[in-house]
């Protein structure tokens, strides 16, 4: 299904995953309201989340059904699926989501699953062992991975920009097939943390922007 176009006639029903504060989310629903550039296109119909965080609490207050999933979530997916079952979502969006995704979720929306990541990734570009040289991974999310990019950039002695990433959701993380990227400069003087306040607004306008594309057809 990843080599379809996505194009349905009417909003789409968007599931978004999360696992912490939930800021991205929060920027997805604002955007799916009266006069904002998803309206029309994007509904978020449910939030899911594997802990307690404060993303559910934003969730709520926004107006959009929440729902805890106990961890560790169970290999075929149960939990997930009887969530699917009610609210009927045609896309999922991983923002934050910080679970292993059951292969038996990726497997019913093949091409319709899609992660947040807030560094390059390149997953086709592979070393000698066999992994990605790239900034993702198990572990890899978060301030983690733009202290990766940091490090790399001072033990090659040079700087050249980071990036915001999406990708397809695949068995092993951050290894799916990259569908959209945004660049953002480094600064001298960087860090992760500041590198991370500077990147969380692209990401946002990146998620908004892929999801209209989404919507639109756009999307292989």
């Amino acid at each position: 299904m990843s080599g379809n176009r996505i194009k349905i006639e009417r909003p789409i029903r968007l599931a978004i995953f999360i696992s912490g504060s939930g800021t991205t989310m929060e920027a997805i629903v604002q955007a799916s309201k009266k006069d904002g550039p998803l309206f029309g296109k994007i509904l978020p119909v449910v939030v899911i989340s594997d802990r307690v965080c404060e993303g559910l609490v934003k969730a709520k207050k926004l107006g959009v059904p929440a729902v805890v999933v106990t961890r560790p979530i169970s290999s075929d997916g149960k939990e997930l699926f009887a969530i699917f079952d009610k609210f009927h979502p045609d896309v999922i969006s991983q923002n934050g989501w910080l679970s292993k995704t059951p292969l038996s979720v990726i497997e019913k929306f093949e091409g319709r699953i899609y992660n947040q990541h807030p560094a390059p990734l390149d997953p086709e570009n592979r070393g000698s062992d066999g992994m990605p040289l790239h900034f993702g991974g198990k572990g890899i999310f978060g301030k983690a991975a733009h202290a990766s990019v940091l490090e790399f950039q001072r033990l090659l002695g040079r700087i050249f920009p980071s990036e915001a990433s999406i990708h397809r959701v695949t068995e092993q993380f951050d290894e799916g097939e990259v569908v959209a990227r945004r660049k953002i400069e480094i600064i001298t003087g960087d860090t992760a943390e500041s590198l991370a306040r500077r990147m969380l607004p692209i990401e946002h306008d990146l998620q908004i922007e892929f999801l209209k594309h989404v919507y639109d057809g756009k999307v292989k």
